[in-house]
């Protein structure tokens, strides 16, 4: 962008979330105002934002701005970029939520500034009933809220996608088939496909996938709890509520990761066992 150039929106909203060294990509990309709102996780990559920190931001930004766009009131274009302090976001203060409520009356022009407020979040509700004996036996389950925890976990999105590689079976070995998956980093799944040209030159296509975090075949399963399900099990008794499941076909190894091999060794427990574990151990302090 040279120094008579416009600002676009673009470019600020970029700037206020640390992203602007991105700006040119988008630029290249004709990324306009109500194109980037409908980016979705698998342009990040053509786009060159491929680190999980500024993948999530980005994700974040997206979904503040669409927000205020979709807002009947509110004058998108006209809006100032989030600001940041000590590298960032802080919460509101008392000056900018002064001017949210008066919004309505004064019409002035909105900020993102609430970036970090954007995401809803699960909080611990409280009762106004008298106590009862288990009501204090309950209450004891949780711990007192750490800022530094809980802020972790809001900054977080809230549903991350985690995919693992299966290794050949040994009926798939028994046939002599190959394995036309394998990862690259922690984020990239590659899928190889055959294929043969109009002049039947064989040839191999790589389909390349991104996911939040990916394992490859020689990752245990305490160590992709102690990455995924771990983190949802603090914060589940810091008052929160957290879901992890499985997805995939039939063979594909949700059985092995979730409940741990038949037989198997006890460092292989499933994320349900592991869990499990975790969670009657904090109980009994």
């Amino acid at each position: 962008m040279s120094a008579g150039d416009p600002i676009s929106s673009v470019y600020r909203w970029l700037q206020g979330a640390g992203l602007e060294r991105f700006y040119p990509n988008f630029s290249h990309r004709g990324i306009t105002e109500e194109s980037f709102v409908n980016l979705i996780v698998s342009d990040y990559h053509s786009l060159g934002v491929t680190e999980l920190n500024d993948r999530q931001t980005l994700f974040k930004l997206i979904q503040v701005v669409k927000k205020e766009m979709e807002s009947p009131t509110l004058k998108l274009r006209q809006s100032p970029a989030p600001q940041r302090e000590g590298g960032s976001f802080d919460k509101i203060s008392e000056r900018q939520e002064n001017q949210h409520s008066n919004r309505q009356t004064s019409k002035s022009t909105p900020t993102l500034d609430a970036f970090s407020d954007s995401t809803p979040r699960a909080t611990k509700t409280r009762s106004r009933r008298r106590n009862s004996p288990g009501d204090t036996k309950e209450r004891k389950l949780f711990k007192k809220t750490s800022s530094s925890s809980t802020d972790h976990m809001r900054a977080q999105p809230r549903i991350t996608v985690c995919v693992r590689k299966r290794p050949l079976n040994s009926k798939e070995r028994g046939k002599g088939e190959g394995d036309c998956t394998s990862t690259k980093g922690n984020q990239t799944f590659i899928v190889t496909e055959p294929r043969t040209k109009v002049d039947l030159t064989k040839f191999t296509c790589a389909h390349k996938f991104y996911f939040d975090t990916v394992f490859d075949q020689d990752t245990s399963n305490e160590q992709i709890y102690n990455m995924t399900c771990k983190p949802l099990v603090d914060f589940f008794f810091e008052g929160g509520k957290a879901t992890c499941f499985a997805y995939g076909q039939t063979g594909s190894g949700k059985t092995y990761t979730m409940m741990g091999p038949e037989g198997g060794k006890k460092e292989q427990n499933g994320l349900y066992v592991l869990a499990a574990r975790d969670i009657f151990q904090e109980l009994q302090r």
